[in-house]
Order: structure tokens, then sequence, then C-alpha cells
């Protein structure tokens, strides 16, 4: 609290109240003082002014214990800890470091495009808040603008304006760099926490201000007194600024003495403090650097291990660079949920090298693995992610050094060094794939990179075609993204050939060759597989060649008449040809649960029975026989397996085929039908011999 405050409350009682006192006592010096309270009707009050004349109340922490007693000598005791601070703030101040009064050029500061605030402040409230007040030279007493700085901290290195900034610098000075030097003053005025409680019907439109200091101490005079204040007390010790504050509100301290020729000298150290300071502003005081091979403002791809060289130079004031503390640094940028950009802290690559050519410049290699933070501590480059890239430093006027007089800066988006993409298809799996008719061809797989985007594309030629055609380009996005890898981006892809549509598709009518090149490029430097994909409309077909030898079956009439159909008994070759004009018939296990080959069963004709029988040199009758040259393959068939003695069966061939494609194969003499059957009549008494009229 601040100035005279009230401390008032309510009471009850079934009697009456006798007395209210109020005892105050500042919990580190352990003084007290006494007070008496007024009581009204169910409430008190009482007026305490630390800034009485006579009775005056120093800053501290105090204690107020309020005890209020009835009649019957009953007492209630209540108490509350807070703190009185009547002193404002201390202000001293590096820059700006000279008074409105200065008369010389020469030593009044000149700011570029940054107009900074540079010192040190005490008070035990702390530095609530900064208000300076901007005026011209040409007139001084004309307010231009002022600007409100909340929550300073004790150490001040504050940015107040910036060249562009499109408030402060621009209602001072505009913005238009080539307007030269322009002379300004300032008033810097100091707020600490502190707040009135006034009685009520006292209340000011101030009472939320904390206590004002509109004076501060230049730094030159704060180190004239320092040394003069070791030659008073005979030693090398110096004030802290939180001593001088507590000497300014009269308490004792450990480190600062209380000498009279000690006290005198901190009389005339706030003796000096100046209510206005002066400066002068010119963008183009700046010094500035440049970054060979980078544009302002643009997203400069850079490479990791690049060197870059930042080439310095002095401002137009031709002040010297500290180039012993200037150092070359990143920021990462990064955007939040909104789309806002957000900046992070500042990077250091560790192998940036001085060199004085010029002005001076810097040789910085950007390395992925060889930086560090403000703390020291080691960081990592992000592959993909855009940095500012700055130089931190200032010449000997504590000018920052900028790389333009517009506001422009300089961007690199990080990246590997150029390599060619990794590139895997899962889909089609083999080098070539046989596809039937209808079938569609679905291309799916993943490419990695350390990071950017590569483009996916597939071009196809079909059959003798030179060229190919591209059907499918896509550059991955992060909607791709699957995961991050040993470093690596992985990204997913896929694309289905059609068989339909107005774009590139199968041919559905006729049976060809399609060479797929999948290609992943990034930075013109790709990566190729190659797909062969064997399109065929056609399934193969079924014949049998010969069935030898077979019988006739006499009905017995005179006129030697046969029955009708074809008769086998005893042995008999059986030949089959299964044809395929584009492909090859499948004759491979590939999957044991999903033989393909090609077979043929006997089936009695009648009952539908799948027959057992040997065939040629086989000793186990068994269903199913695989035929492993399609082309053209003769099997021996022991028919009396299927019917012997007198006994007749009708039986009928069937034959299954299909080719690597999945086509099925189909009967020779009708080439819809992809049920290829033959029918026999197995009778051995077709070999007894029959006496014919002549």
């Amino acid at each position: 609290v601040r100035d005279a405050f009230a401390i008032s409350g309510t009471w009850s009682d079934d009697g009456s109240i006798d007395g209210i006192s109020i005892s105050l006592k500042n919990t580190e010096t352990k003084q007290t003082f006494s007070f008496s309270g007024s009581k009204g009707n169910g409430t008190w009050s009482c007026l305490i002014d630390p800034t009485k004349a006579g009775s005056e109340i120093k800053d501290g922490k105090y204690e107020a214990t309020v005890t209020i007693s009835d009649n019957g000598g009953h007492k209630t005791s209540s108490s509350r800890a807070f703190v009185i601070d009547n002193t404002p703030p201390v202000v001293v101040l590096q820059r700006p470091a000279s008074s409105k009064a200065e008369t010389d050029s020469n030593k009044i500061e000149s700011y570029g495009q940054y107009l900074t605030i540079e010192g040190q402040a005490a008070d035990d409230n702390d530095i609530e808040k900064l208000v300076i007040k901007f005026y011209s030279k040409e007139a001084p007493d004309t307010l231009i603008c002022q600007k409100e700085i909340t929550s300073v901290p004790p150490t001040i290195s504050l940015d107040v304006a910036k060249f562009l900034d499109k408030d402060v610098y621009s209602k001072i000075y505009g913005d238009e760099k080539d307007k030269g030097e322009k002379s300004y003053y300032c008033e810097i005025i100091a707020y600490d926490g502190a707040k009135r409680y006034p009685a009520e019907g006292y209340e000011k439109a101030d009472d939320a201000e904390g206590n004002a200091e509109p004076s501060y101490i230049l730094w030159s005079a704060w180190e004239k007194f320092q040394t003069e204040y070791q030659k008073a007390t005979n030693s090398s010790s110096k004030i802290k600024i939180p001593d001088l504050y507590s000497l300014k509100a009269g308490k004792t301290t450990t480190t600062a003495s209380r000498s009279a020729a000690a006290e005198s000298l901190v009389t005339n150290l706030f003796a000096t403090a100046i209510s206005s300071g002066s400066f002068k502003l010119n963008p183009l005081n700046n010094p500035t650097f440049s970054i060979s091979g980078l544009e302002l403002d643009v997203a400069n791809d850079v490479e990791n291990e690049r060197s870059l060289t930042v080439q310095l130079s002095k401002g137009l004031d031709g002040l010297s660079l500290d180039t012993e503390n200037m150092k070359v640094y990143l920021i990462p940028i990064t955007t939040d949920a909104t789309g806002k950009e957000v900046r992070g802290k500042k990077i250091y690559p560790q192998k940036s090298d001085y060199q004085q050519k010029g002005d001076g410049q810097f040789l910085t290699t950007i390395q992925k693995d060889n930086c560090k933070d403000e703390n020291g501590n080691a960081v990592s480059l992000e592959y993909g992610k855009s940095y500012v890239i700055a130089v931190e430093g200032t010449d000997s006027e504590n000018n920052k050094i900028v790389p333009s007089f517009d506001g422009k800066e300089f961007f690199i988006r990080f990246k590997a060094k150029n390599v060619a993409p990794g590139l895997t298809i899962e889909s089609p799996a083999p080098t070539t794939s046989y596809l039937k008719k209808g079938d569609k061809l679905l291309i799916k797989g993943t490419t990695s990179v350390p990071d950017g985007y590569p483009t996916i594309s597939v071009v196809c030629k079909k059959g003798d075609a030179t060229t190919g055609q591209t059907i499918y380009s896509h550059k991955v996005t992060e909607a791709d993204k699957e995961k991050i890898e040993a470093g690596l981006i992985i990204y997913n892809f896929e694309y289905e050939v059609p068989v339909d549509g107005s774009n590139f598709k199968f041919d559905q009518a006729n049976s060809d060759q399609y060479v797929f090149d999948i290609t992943s490029d990034m930075d013109n430097m790709p990566t190729t597989r190659t797909k062969t994909v064997i399109y065929d409309i056609d399934g193969p077909t079924i014949s049998i060649d010969s069935m030898l030898p077979t019988a006739e079956k006499y009905k017995g009439t005179e006129d030697g008449a046969t029955e009708s159909g074809e008769y086998l008994n005893g042995n008999v070759t059986m030949k089959i040809a299964i044809i395929d004009d584009y492909d090859t018939v499948n004759t491979e296990i590939k999957d044991p649960s999903n033989d393909k080959r090609p077979y043929f069963i006997f089936e009695d004709a009648n009952t539908h029975q799948q027959l057992s029988f040997k065939v040629g040199t086989e000793t186990v009758p068994t269903v199913k026989h695989y035929i492993t040259t399609p082309a053209k393959q003769s099997f021996v068939i022991h028919t009396e397996d299927i019917a012997s003695g007198t006994a007749s069966r009708k039986i009928k061939v069937k034959i299954f085929a299909q080719d690597r494609a999945g086509n099925l194969g189909v009967d020779i003499d009708d080439l819809e039908n992809t049920a290829f059957e033959r029918e026999y009549t197995v009778d051995q008494t077709t070999d007894i011999p029959v006496i014919l009229p002549y």
C-alpha cells in the first residue's frame, strides 16, 4: 500500500463496544505503532498516514492487529499482513545515455532500426510498468506518442520501437528509411506495484497506480558514483542497485556504508537524476549482413553440411562492429493450430568461423547435428523445417546488426543432401504379373526420404511401344506420411489402373503386355522400379486329339448295325492338347491350398460319381490325374478299373485348366464354354469277336 490508507471492518456484540485499538508492527525491525479506531453502527475504521510529518512510518513489511473490547472486558483480535511502500523505484539506464540538456551532438546516442532501453531497476514491490513519452527536438513540448511497457524485469533490455512497426517508430520517425538522422527527447516514468487504499470518500483517479518515479540516473553517473564511493569508504566493494533503493527508502543495508561521506555521495547521485533524455534515430545507422547465395524474404533451400558466407557491413555512421560477441544463429519456425507463425528459441551452429574480410564475415556450416541452444545444450536441426538465419551482435554504440533496412529477413528450409528416394513396391509384388480380363491393377508402395516431398509417377509402355505414357503423377503430402524411421520420412502411395473410363485403361478386347515404370523423384534424383503385366483376355483351349483304340458295339442284328457312340475297352491312349495363344498354362504349385495345375477326371455319366482308375504305370487307382505338359501329353488309361467283365458304363471325360492370368480353359469346339467334357462308353465286351452275315 502507499500514501495514507484506511483499515476498516465490521463488528457485532450483544452489548456495546468499549474501544478499538490497532497495533502496527514492522515484522523486520519489530518497531510498533499504536492507533485508535473509530466505531460506527456495526462498523469500525482507522486511518493511517505513514507520510505524516513527525510520525512517519518507514517502508517495510507490517502486521496490523486489530483488538475490539466490549464493556464486559471481553476482547477479540484479528491480524493481517501487508507492505507499506511509499518509495518510487530506482532506475539506472545505460541507454539512452544522454540528458535533454546535452548540447554536444556527438555525445547523443544515435539508434538505428531498434530503439532500445537498457539498464537496471529496483523496488521492493517490483516494477509494474514503464511509461515512455516521446517529443521531437523541433517541438519539445508537444507529445508525439507514448509507450507503456508492463512487467518490467530488474535487468532491463527492451526494444521499445522497431523500424516499420506501425507503432512508436512509425509515429515518431515514419516509415521511409532515407530521411536521415532526427533528434528526439523522451521522458521515462517508472511505476511500482503499490496501490492506494484511501478512506471512503477520498478516492482518486490514480489510486491503482503505483509510486511513480519520473526521473532516472544515467549509467555514466552511476559508474562515477561507484568509483567515488570506493574511495570514500576505502573499500573495493560496490553498492548494488537494490541497495541504492533501500537507501532511498531510508532502510539499513548490510552492504552499503552509512557514513556521512557515503550518504553525501548517495544524495548527490540522486540529485543527478534526469527527467528527460535525448537520442537520435536513423534507420540506416544499423550495421547489416548479407548471406551469399540467399535471397531475403524467400524460403531458401539449404542442404545439410552447406557452408554459407555471412558478410558483415558497418552502418551509415561507420561505427566499428563488436565482432568478438557476434554469432550466427537460427530460429525455428512452426505454426500453431490456427495457422499463426510461432518462433522458437535461438540455435547456434557450432561450425562458424570469423574472417577479417571487408568489414568482417563468418563462414558458417549448417550441420544437422552440430548446433547448440542458448544454454549450451546440443540441438539437432530438423529436415524440412524452416528457420530464420540471422546474426546476433551490435556495433560499438549497441546498434543491432540487421539483414535489411526494410524489415525483410533471411529464411532457409533445411533439407538433407540430395539423395535418390527409397522406393518399395508392395503391389504388384512379382516382377511379372498376370491378369485376366476385367482385373484391375493396384500399384501400391512406400517411398522414403530424409526430408521433403518426392513425386511419384507411373509411366506405362504397352506392347511394342518404345515410349511410355504417364498415367499417374502425385507429389506426396503430409497426409501420405506413414511414419519416421531411422531418420527417414516414409510416405504411402497407391494408384489403381482401371479397365474402363476415358483415361488410360487395360484393353478389354486384346491381350497385351504392359510395362510400368514406377518412379519416386526428389530434386531430379529419381528411383525407378519396373513391373511387367501380362494382360490376357482369353483362356487356353482344351481338346482331346485322339482316344485310341476305340471300338464298336454291335447290336446283334443281321444287318451288322452298331450302337451309337464311342466305346472303350482294355488300355486306350488319350492324347490331350491345351494351347494358350498368349500365355502358358499354369503348371506350378504356388499355393498348396489353391492348386491351379491342369487335370482330368472320369465321371459316371448317369450318377456323376467321380471314378478312380490307373494311368500308365500307376499301381493305385486315383480320381484326379494332373497334366504336366499341357501342349501335348498322352495318357494310357486302364479302362478295366472303370468297367470290367460284361458290365458297361457310360462316362464323361472332364478336363480343367487355366493360364497364369487365371483365365479358365475353354472347349476348342465351343470357345464360350469353360466346362470341357466328352462322352465315352467303357465296355470290355466290345473286344469279343463278332460273326457277321456274309
